[in-house]
């Protein structure tokens, strides 16, 4: 599973290693956690959000399921107007 994290964390230009710094976790916790194999703890969490700019509930989600719902918002903002 690809999450939001990850594939912004790479448009972002920014590796895991330099993440897992600023963040002051390990390149392979990073890993796990794009991977959807452990669940950061809330601080960890918050400094992710902040360093990447997007809110935390988004950024544990699959990415097709995230782009998905991006993409309907996107619709339905477009057919209200």
């Amino acid at each position: 599973m690809v999450t939001v994290m990850s594939m912004i964390r790479k448009d972002m230009d920014i590796t895991q290693i330099d993440l897992a710094n600023e963040v002051g976790i390990t390149q392979a916790e990073i890993s796990m956690i794009e991977r959807g194999k452990v669940t950061p703890k809330d601080e960890t969490l918050d400094k992710i959000s902040h360093l990447l700019a997007t809110p935390k509930d988004e950024l544990l989600l699959p990415y097709t399921e995230w782009l998905e719902a991006q993409f309907a918002a996107d619709r339905a903002r477009t057919i209200l107007k």
